[in-house]
C-alpha cells in the first residue's frame, strides 16, 4: 500500500503501542503531523505548528500524547486523544532537533539536537533537566535504557555516550563507529533473551549487550548511508531502512531474510505495527509505503 502524504519528503511514522487504539501518526519536510486510522491509512487529522520540518516522533507507551522535534528547533507535545491538540511548546536548543525518545515510563523526554546537545526534559512540566554536552559536533540520535536508568546518545563521529539518568554523570563511552551513530534503539525483552542495544551508523548495523555495549554482530549493507532501524514488538525481528530499500533482519542472529526494493532513494523511517501485521516506511517522495509482514519471512520465503 502506498500513501501520498506529503508534498515534500515524509520523514517519520510511528505506530501507537496498543494495537486497540488503531492509530500511527506520521511527519514531514512541510512541518505537520498527520494522524492516520490503521490499518486502512485513512486520515483523521492534521496537526500544524512547526515552522519547518519535522524530523523525529515518539508516541508515550499509553498511546495518549506523541512528542515531535524540528528543524525549527523546537520539540512539540501533542495530545492523540481528541480533540486532538497542542500541549506544549519546548524551546532551548539552538539548532535543529534531530532524535527524541521517551523514557519507559513515559515521564521523562531526551531530544537531540544540531546544537551538540542531549537534553533531558519532564514531560509534565515540560521544563529541562539536564543538558549533556559531550563535544562541539551535531547530535543526532537517543535512546534509554530498558529500565530508563541510562540515556543514550550519538552524532557525528565515532563515539557513543551513555550517561546515569539520576546523576547526570557520563557512565561509559564507546568508539569506532563511522563518520555518525545514525540509530540508536533497543530490542525488547523476549523470553528469557534480554533487551540488547541496537546501533546504526554510516556502514552498518550492529546488536550490543547492554550494559556491557559487547558486539554480539554486525550487519554490513551494500551501500552506506543513513539506516533508520527499529525492533519488532516481539524482539524477534528487525527492519532497516537505507537507499531504495528495507531490509527485514533476524535480531537474534542479524541474519538478512527479506530484502524489498523501492523507488525513492531515501528511506528515513521504519516501524512495525503493534500486531506485527505490517511494516510501515516513510519516504523522500513523500509516500508512506506499507507492507504486510508474514512470519513464513522467517524461512526466507517472500512478504
Amino acid at each position: 500500500m502506498e500513501i501520498r502524504a506529503y508534498e515534500r519528503y515524509a520523514s517519520s511514522v510511528r505506530y501507537a503501542p496498543d494495537p486497540r487504539s488503531q492509530l500511527a501518526v506520521s511527519a514531514g519536510g512541510t512541518g505537520q503531523l498527520r494522524l492516520w486510522m490503521v490499518p486502512t491509512w485513512q486520515p483523521v487529522r492534521m496537526l500544524t505548528g512547526h515552522r519547518h520540518a519535522v524530523n523525529g516522533l515518539v508516541i508515550s507507551s499509553d498511546g495518549r500524547q506523541v512528542v515531535s522535534g524540528s528543524t525549527d528547533g523546537t520539540l512539540r507535545v501533542w495530545s492523540l486523544v481528541p480533540p486532538e491538540r497542542e500541549l506544549a511548546v519546548l524551546e532551548g536548543h539552538k539548532n535543529t532537533v534531530a532524535g527524541v525518545a521517551l523514557s519507559p515510563d513515559d515521564r521523562l523526554l531526551a531530544s537531540a539536537s544540531y546544537d551538540a546537545t542531549v537534553r533531558l526534559w519532564d514531560l509534565e512540566s515540560h521544563e529541562e533537566l539536564l543538558r549533556f554536552k559531550p563535544g562541539k559536533r551535531n547530535m543526532t540520535a537517543v535512546a534509554f535504557s530498558l529500565d530508563g536508568k541510562k540515556l543514550l546518545g550519538g552524532g557525528l563521529g565515532e563515539e557513543l555516550y551513555v550517561w546515569d539518568v539520576a546523576s547526570g554523570d557520563e557512565s561509559a563511552r564507546l568508539g569506532g563507529h563511522e563518520q555518525a551513530v545514525s540509530s540508536l534503539t533497543f530490542t525488547p525483552e523476549f523470553g528469557q533473551v534480554p533487551g540488547q542495544l541496537l546501533v546504526a551508523d554510516t556502514a552498518s548495523v550492529a546488536l550490543r549487550s547492554f550494559p556491557g555495549l559487547e558486539e554480539l554482530w554486525r550487519w554490513q549493507p551494500p551501500q552506506k548511508g543513513v539506516f533508520p532501524t527499529v525492533a519488532s514488538p516481539d524482539g524477534r525481528l528487525l527492519a532497516v531502512g537505507g537507499d531504495h530499500h528495507l531490509w527485514l533482519l533476524e535480531a537474534e542472529s542479524g541474519e538478512l531474510l527479506h530484502e524489498v526494493k523501492l523507488g525513492p532513494k531515501g528511506v528515513y523511517s521504519v516501524d512495525f505495527a503493534p500486531d506485527m501485521s505490517h511494516v510501515a516506511v516513510a519516504t523522500s517522495d513523500g509516500a508512506l509505503r506499507v507492507f504486510p509482514l508474514i512470519y513464513t519471512v522467517l524461512r526466507g520465503l517472500p512478504l
